[in-house]
């Protein structure tokens, strides 16, 4: 019989029913998929008042924003989420123009999401969570691992 936890990221993400997937941390509103994509757990990075986001930057919540958001993180667009020697991938979701989510990829080729004020999972494939929450994955970015901006806020803008 799965966890309650389990069954409630079953019935939000229909996707992940019968295929392995690994919480790795517990549930927390201290950050969120933004935060945790560029490595960070330690606030909330929404273009909402009240949380962490960089000027000159719109607060639209497009994925554009987003992208323009990551690429601060050092981040570059990629035509693919393919597992690269010494590189590190995110993935964006969206639906239409809009942000959902993103996920960032481990060099085990796994994918890691931090699900909204839920847990954090390890996951084998983008699509075990894509559907009405996340909507698709809409775009790749990529960085050298270990880059100095990881974990870090990006640099302000002007």
């Amino acid at each position: 019989m799965a966890s309650p936890e389990v069954e409630l990221l079953e019935r939000l993400f229909p996707g992940l029913r019968g295929h392995p997937f690994v919480r790795t941390s517990p549930p927390t509103p201290c950050y969120n998929c933004t935060a945790w994509a560029n490595g960070s757990a330690e606030r909330w990075w929404d273009p909402s008042k009240g949380y962490f986001w960089p000027k000159g930057i719109p607060r639209d919540g497009t994925i554009d924003a987003y992208t323009k958001l990551f690429e601060l993180c050092g981040f570059k667009r990629c035509p693919t989420g393919e597992v690269e020697s010494a590189v590190e991938k995110i993935a964006i979701y969206g639906d239409g123009f809009v942000f959902k989510h993103v996920a960032r990829q481990l060099e085990n080729g796994n994918w890691t999401s931090k699900l909204g004020r839920l847990a954090d999972i390890e996951h084998r494939e983008l699509d075990w969570l894509s559907g009405e929450a996340y909507g698709v994955v809409v775009l790749y970015m990529s960085r050298a691992r270990r880059h100095p901006l990881a974990g870090k806020l990006p640099p302000i803008t002007p």
